[in-house]
């Protein structure tokens, strides 16, 4: 199946209360996170949209947009005012295949409509791929250099676990904005 094809097939639309159990079914949490069912808790309080690629009814990625920017401190006031792409994923037999394109260019649609100046999104310094894609669809770097974030996750034992990660902020401005 060409990219093409599959393109217009792609369904991509809000998390539905019973979507994230299935998410963690095919894109298992590591450990008791529930890394699904906390994205969606912040779409339903309003702080996010979770969306969720499907192809003939199986979810395919997922792409949380944080409507108020970077949670990080460190980096909210630097950047474009708008959106946070985060916990963006394309399931490993879609990778390569313009979903994640997709996926941000949905994003990116519903950021412009709310009136915002752009969208922002970090990316692990590791992560070539993932910042491959993102220059190519119009991300630049923030120009300020490596940026140091945590969060904690738990195990299936229940024990926490503390994440680090250095990324580079990306951000696109829209050209209206």
């Amino acid at each position: 199946m060409t990219d093409e094809i599959l393109a217009g097939r792609i369904d991509i639309r809000p998390c539905r209360d019973r979507d994230a159990d299935l998410l963690e079914e095919v894109a298992t949490s590591p450990g008791t996170s529930r890394f699904h069912h906390s994205r969606f808790a912040r779409q339903v309080a309003g702080e996010a949209v979770y969306l969720i690629a499907w192809l003939d009814g199986s979810p395919i990625g997922n792409l949380c947009l944080i409507l108020g920017g970077p949670d990080n401190d460190e980096v909210a006031n630097k950047l474009v005012a708008g959106p946070e792409i985060n916990a963006f994923d394309v399931y490993p037999d879609w990778r390569d295949r313009g979903v994640g394109s997709a996926l941000i260019a949905a994003a990116e649609r519903m950021a412009h409509e709310r009136g915002d100046l752009g969208v922002v999104l970090g990316v692990e310094v590791s992560n070539h791929a993932a910042r491959r894609l993102y220059e190519r669809l119009g991300y630049r770097d923030w120009g300020r250099g490596e940026s140091h974030d945590s969060y904690t996750w738990l195990d299936d034992n229940g024990d926490e676990h503390l994440q680090e990660e250095v990324a580079i902020w990306m951000e696109k401005r829209f050209s209206d904005g």
